[in-house]
């Protein structure tokens, strides 16, 4: 599949057209509104250093989260379902995006969140712009990930290779898909070598019990 190829076919899903009209809506008002200072170009940079271990985090305790009962009721997000039904079949394209209730709560969330906590709207804008392209980021990494096609980076070729030991060596380990400095810092960038096959990669409900 061609750079070309794999940009059309990833621009038919929602949520990266989501993310691209966000994004360029949200640019649009940044650079309306104006008003810059120093934090407009740190902000991208803070966001940017947490990314890794937000990635990470969330990998490991939401996608990776098993249905469990609580007074009752099942809880069981819609983001672990999906990630449950990714792993079950890797190469099955829409699993591979975030799931279009999951983006569309995220967005006035952080939004909200940005408002309340950045001292300026103009600021709360940068937040948000910044947030969005780490997102659609993330998503083109992860579909790459996941289509046939032989990066020229070594960079990208890196995340595939990582990315595939996740899905079909081990699930406990290479969670990081974009980045993968959490992944080093936190002792789950094994050599592929040193890691058992797991048989639970493709079925993540049949995993025990962490702990």
């Amino acid at each position: 599949m061609t750079t070309a190829q794999a940009l059309r076919t990833f621009l038919r899903f929602p949520s990266p057209r989501i993310l691209l009209l966000l994004w360029a809506s949200l640019l649009g008002a940044r650079l309306w509104v104006g008003g810059w200072t120093p934090w407009d170009p740190l902000i991208p940079l803070l966001l940017l250093a947490v990314h890794p271990f937000t990635e990470w985090l969330i990998h490991v305790h939401l996608l990776h989260l098993r249905p469990r009962r609580f007074l009752g009721l099942t809880i069981d997000p819609i983001a672990s379902r999906e990630h449950r039904k990714h792993h079950r079949d890797p190469s099955d394209l829409p699993l591979v995006f975030i799931p279009l209730p999951t983006l569309l709560a995220s967005i006035p969330l952080v939004g909200g969140a940005a408002w309340l906590l950045a001292p300026t709207p103009a600021l709360a804008l940068t937040t948000v712009l910044s947030t969005t392209s780490i997102a659609l980021a993330y998503e083109w990494v992860h579909y790459v990930c996941h289509i046939p096609c032989t990066p020229r980076t070594a960079f990208m070729r890196s995340r595939i290779r990582h990315h595939r030991l996740h899905h079909y060596k081990n699930e406990e380990y290479w969670y990081g898909v974009s980045l993968h400095l959490a992944d080093r810092l936190l002792g789950t960038l094994p050599s592929a070598d040193s890691v058992p096959r797991s048989p639970t990669a493709r079925d993540l409900e049949g995993r025990p019990e962490a702990g």
